[in-house]
């Protein structure tokens, strides 16, 4: 999912997703790989840096870097909250980010049930080339023993021309065994009401 939720792996742990993603607009873009790689560096606190490579029509080149930090600083039985700065650099695909921008996101989930999950993000960005502007995600997750899935809406303002940029998702997530499990999404970009791309997402997740 887009959204970020609070959680972190434990202290010592790796957790690392491989992913590829499939962009179908007025171009046919793809990232592959996605190397999103994540450590418990203190208890309730990861270290998390991503990179991507890129190629559509007419660009074939690194997709971003991210390194931020995440500190899962209130947990409780049913509600959690974290704060997550985060450095990004997206030479191409993102053109209100491009070049380098800073984030502080403020990832929240909130237990609904035994199997039900509610999890929102709430971000402000520092583009250095750009208006600063803000993202804000929300989803469902519904876990079933190994099976997970969600339903997702993520918007992002776009201050070039003040429109709002929506993305809706459904995801699955599939437990295969406790250190590795596969992952997917599909969804749509929508621009004003109007649909612009078709988005795919899949992935491959170790822990160790």
């Amino acid at each position: 999912m887009m959204t970020d939720d609070p959680f972190s792996p434990n202290l010592g742990q790796f957790e690392i997703n491989f992913a590829s993603e499939l962009e179908n607009s007025d171009e046919v873009s793809v990232v592959i790989p996605i190397i999103d790689i994540n450590y418990g560096i203190f208890p309730n606190t990861q270290f998390t840096a991503e990179t991507a490579y890129a190629s559509s029509d007419n660009q074939y080149k690194s997709d971003g870097l991210e390194v931020a930090i995440k500190y899962n600083f209130y947990r409780s039985g049913r509600l959690n909250i974290a704060l997550y700065p985060k450095y990004l650099f997206y030479p191409i695909n993102t053109p209100f980010n491009e070049g380098e921008s800073y984030e502080l996101q403020i990832p929240i989930s909130f237990k609904l049930s035994k199997n039900l999950e509610w999890v929102s993000s709430f971000s402000y960005l520092y583009p250095q080339k750009a208006e600063n502007h803000y993202e804000v995600g929300t989803y469902l997750a519904y876990e079933n023993n190994n099976h997970s899935y969600y339903i997702e809406t993520y918007l992002e303002e776009n201050p070039i021309d003040n429109t709002m940029v929506t993305f809706f998702n459904i995801g699955y997530f599939y437990q295969y065994k406790e250190n590795l499990g596969f992952m997917g999404s599909i969804g749509s970009e929508m621009v004003d009401s109007k649909k612009e791309a078709d988005v795919a997402y899949l992935g491959l997740q170790v822990v160790f």
